[in-house]
């Protein structure tokens, strides 16, 4: 009897070790199969105070696992090569349903980001954007290692006073 108990308890810990589930999946991220995102064009515009909204789409980043994706929004002179590019007050969205992007920036802080960088009041000023887009760790950080930049997309404003 006592080896018929000691031979079932063996079976049943063994049972028990192997229909254990493994809850941690384990996926890995390989950079040479990320595709970096397209950014549309801006429209020209004479900006105003009470103007609506700049807009741009873009076709978003793709990883090659499911991972959240932040945006940045870069801004510099016309031929700079976005060493001291500024970040302008932007919305970045994407729409889950048709996997399309939107950038909306109000023309108010447009024109403050145009000042800034030199612009001159009532005269055309050419900029050019850039979109980052970073991988995010479930704290909602940027991980750098996974930064892929979009095409660059130049516009011309002319800021107000």
């Amino acid at each position: 009897m006592k080896k018929f108990i000691y031979s079932s308890i063996a079976v049943l810990a063994t049972l028990f070790a192997v229909s254990c589930e493994k809850d941690n999946i384990v996926a890995q991220l390989f950079m040479s199969d990320a595709e970096d995102q397209i950014l549309g064009s801006f429209q020209n515009t004479t900006l105003s105070a009470d103007g609506d909204k700049i807009t741009a789409s873009f076709d978003p980043a793709k990883y090659n696992v499911s991972v959240p994706i932040g945006y940045t929004l870069l801004m510099d002179v016309d031929g700079g090569n976005f060493s001291e590019a500024i970040k302008p007050a932007a919305s970045i969205s994407v729409n889950s349903e048709t996997n399309k992007g939107t950038i909306s920036i109000s023309q108010k802080d447009l024109n403050s980001a145009l000042l800034n960088m030199g612009a001159e009041a009532d005269a055309e000023f050419t900029v050019q954007f850039k979109l980052l887009a970073y991988a995010l760790n479930d704290k909602t950080a940027s991980i750098e290692s996974t930064k892929l930049e979009s095409n660059v997309v130049k516009a011309t404003f002319v800021p107000y006073s």
